[in-house]
Parts: structure tokens; sequence; C-alpha cells
């Protein structure tokens, strides 16, 4: 598959300012019909093909969406080839995208590359990708937040579950989209349950 695919949309004279939806997955679909309905082309970006086969499929049927695809893998992951294979297109880059939680690294990552002026920056990238750093962001900004503890190591989950003493808990990844891995935990059982279910997951 080659890295800039011009589907029939664009041969028809589409207009020229193209929005870039990283990973239209799952609810991103609903992104890419309104941004339809508004004659906006859309170039569409894969991340990875390391993913679900949910998201895997439902790519193949939003493919009528698209007016241009890029396949950031066959480009060798690189940001400065992405960015590059974007501006040779047909298109002025109105704004980029997340179209689904994977996505969101590399669209952000990619607005700033583009020179979006409505980029967030980097300097919080993790706060809009770790649930953990969310919650703490929003504490550091006065906003109430979930009681929690991030760790990756069981015994000390269990020591604060423990002290805690307060259940149900929720356990979840600290990425991942929709209630992927999400557990709720009555007891030290069900938390030591839910760990061996998130650990070393691809999510």
């Amino acid at each position: 598959m080659a890295p800039f695919q011009p589907s029939e949309r664009a041969a028809r004279g589409a207009p020229r300012v193209a929005a870039v939806v990283v990973d239209p997955y799952s609810s991103g679909k609903y992104l890419l019909v309104e941004l339809e309905k508004r004659g906006v082309p859309i170039i569409a970006v894969r991340s990875s093909t390391k993913l679900s086969e949910q998201f895997l499929r439902s790519h193949k049927v939003n493919e009528k969406f698209f007016a241009a695809f890029v396949d950031y893998e066959e480009i060798g992951e690189s940001l400065d080839k992405l960015a590059e294979a974007i501006k040779g297109m047909p298109y002025v880059v109105g704004g980029v995208f997340a179209g689904s939680e994977p996505g969101v690294e590399l669209a952000e990552r990619l607005g700033v590359k583009l020179g979006m002026p409505t980029s967030n920056g980097l300097e919080k990238l993790e706060q809009r990708k770790d649930k953990a750093e969310m919650q703490d962001a929003l504490r550091a900004n006065g906003v109430p937040a979930a009681e929690q503890f991030k760790s990756g190591d069981l015994d000390r989950l269990v020591e604060w579950a423990e002290a805690r003493n307060e259940w149900p808990l929720v356990a979840k990844p600290t990425r991942g989209a929709g209630s992927d891995g999400v557990s709720f935990c009555s007891d030290v059982k069900d938390l030591r349950a839910a760990y061996r279910k998130i650990i070393g997951v691809r999510n």
C-alpha cells in the first residue's frame, strides 16, 4: 500500500483545506461523518497495524471517507517523513485530530510538527494520554478528581488498598480506550486478578 493514495473524492476537486485524522476508529467514525458533511477532505493516518482486530476492521470500513491515506509504519515511523508526505499532498491542512485513543500521541506530535495554531503543545502530552496523569492534572487545577494510586508493583497496590480499606475499587490501565482492562474489585483477591489482567497486555 503506497503512503499516499488519492481517492476519486480528491480527484474530483474537493476543497483544498483538509483535516488530518489519526486512527479514525470506533467513535472516531462520527468525526469522519461530520467532516464529510462539511465538505472537508480527510487525510487519514494509521499509526500502527499492531492494534486490535476491531480497530483494524473499522479502518477498512471507514476507507470510503478518506481523500488520502498515510500508513505511518510504511514510511518508517518517522514524524518528519509523515509531515513531508502530508505537505506534498494537494491540500492545506486546517487541523489535526485524534480519531481514537491509539492516535492521541501521534496526532499531538504531528499537529506541532505541522505548525497548527490550535495544537496543544507537547509540554503536557502525558496528561492527555495517561489516565492517572489526567486525574493529577485535574487536582492541580482545583478540579475534584478520583482518589488514586498508580503503580506497576502488585505489593504496593495491595498495601495501598488494604490501608485505604474502602471497597470496591476500580483497577484500570493507565492507557486504553473505553472499558478495556477495567475491573471492579471487591477485595484483594479481585485486585490481584485485575493486576494479572492488565500488566503486560497490549491494549
